[in-house]
């Protein structure tokens, strides 16, 4: 089972099965390795510095630091890869992660969503192949940012949402036939039996 999979099942409370899990598109993991390089970079040139000067509080105060970075790099790093646009076998499910302050669950269930739509608003956006998917109800728009292959994404969202709209339609219906066959066995034979009383 995909590691993302298990945290997920673990952090969205849910019966339902798991179909597709879509995540951010890697692109947006570049700025926070940037940071991070510039950060490193940034510790080595100002132990350098400050041990020439302070060569004990050098040592503690860039052990703090790194420290800091470390920190800031992982939280991140989690705030990016645990948001996930899940679709489940009943509805979507957008979970947001927010470093280690909080997070939001947005559960749409398939008869409330009307279309999914991707959104590509950039140049960047363009070239990567990455955009933003728009998730429309009667009264609201969901949106999840930076898919790779929104366009692609979508179209399948909105295929398999379809398919399962006509497959609860199709039980429902079925069920409906069976309840209205039952009805009318009992009808007939309940007329039956008041004909053989009447010959009798």
């Amino acid at each position: 089972m995909d590691i993302k999979k298990k945290i997920l099942s673990k952090l969205i409370d849910t019966d339902e099965e798991f179909l597709y899990i879509i995540s951010h598109h890697p692109i947006v993991y570049l700025p926070l390795m940037i940071i991070s390089i510039l950060g490193i970079i940034i510790l080595f040139f100002l132990y350098n510095f400050l041990s020439v000067y302070f060569p004990r509080f050098a040592t503690y105060f860039i052990w703090f630091l790194t420290l800091f970075l470390y920190f800031y790099f992982v939280l991140g790093f989690l705030d990016i890869y645990l948001d996930a646009l899940v679709v489940t076998s009943r509805s979507v499910v957008i979970y947001q992660w927010y470093w280690l302050f909080k997070n939001t669950i947005d559960v749409l269930d398939f008869e409330a969503i009307e279309s999914i739509f991707a959104d590509q608003s950039w140049l960047i956006d363009i070239l990567f192949n990455k955009g933003d998917l728009n998730i429309r109800r009667a009264w609201h728009t969901n949106i999840f940012p930076d898919v790779y292959n929104p366009n692609k994404v979508a179209n399948e969202l909105n295929s398999l949402i379809f398919k399962q709209q006509v497959s609860e339609e199709e039980e429902i219906s079925e069920e409906n036939n069976e309840n209205f066959d039952e009805e009318k066995v009992k009808l007939l034979a309940k007329a039956m039996l008041e004909v053989m009383k009447e010959m009798k």
